[in-house]
């Protein structure tokens, strides 16, 4: 999990600040533990909930202690519906707004310190 949404996530940021390209990435709402305290992005509302929100914490904070050279952002996400996800149909996404499969094979992938483009 921490390679994922940390790592990959650092590689893919410093990626795009080289390009000078925009970084949207997905965060996670679950950093706000259980909101108790609000929905703010201040320290006395980030209490992660699990592993999983603790990974997207530490991305975030990365994030604001870089100085950005392109546009970044982090969206908090409440519910996501997609592929390995419940299959109730009130919290499907729109396939408009579903990632088109064109868009991934674009991506870059990394493999130890080697970017290797998908086919």
């Amino acid at each position: 999990m921490m390679d994922v949404n940390y790592r990959y996530s650092k590689t893919l940021l410093h990626w795009c600040q080289r390009k000078n390209i925009p970084y949207i990435y997905a965060s996670s709402a679950s950093v706000y533990g259980m909101g108790k305290q609000g929905f703010l992005e201040v320290p006395a509302s980030e209490k992660p909930l699990n592993m999983y929100a603790y990974s997207k914490f530490l991305f975030d904070q990365y994030v604001r202690r870089q100085k950005i050279s392109s546009q970044v952002v982090g969206l908090r996400y409440f519910n996501v519906y997609g592929r390995g996800s419940s299959t109730r149909a009130a919290w499907r996404a729109p396939r408009s707004l579903q990632q088109p499969a064109q868009d991934r094979r674009r991506m870059p992938v990394v493999r130890g310190q080697r970017w290797i483009r998908r086919r």
